[in-house]
């Protein structure tokens, strides 16, 4: 089994990126999704604990 370093693979994964324009891409959707997905996420739950209390994220947590 070959041991490769943490760095390495980092390293090589920005070179990937840097090379080609198609990680280039996937790089920028897959960061911006996460983005809007977490705003929209973070407002939902302030939305709730503001109209109905703590109780109801909690509930939505365990349902």
């Amino acid at each position: 089994m070959t041991s490769i370093s943490y760095r390495s693979v980092l390293m090589f994964m920005v070179d990937g990126v840097k090379r080609h324009r198609a990680a280039q891409v996937t790089f920028l959707i897959g960061s911006s999704t996460f983005a809007v997905f977490t705003m929209f996420w973070t407002g939902l739950t302030f939305t709730l604990s503001s109209r109905y209390g703590e109780r109801a994220i909690y509930r939505t947590v365990v349902a």
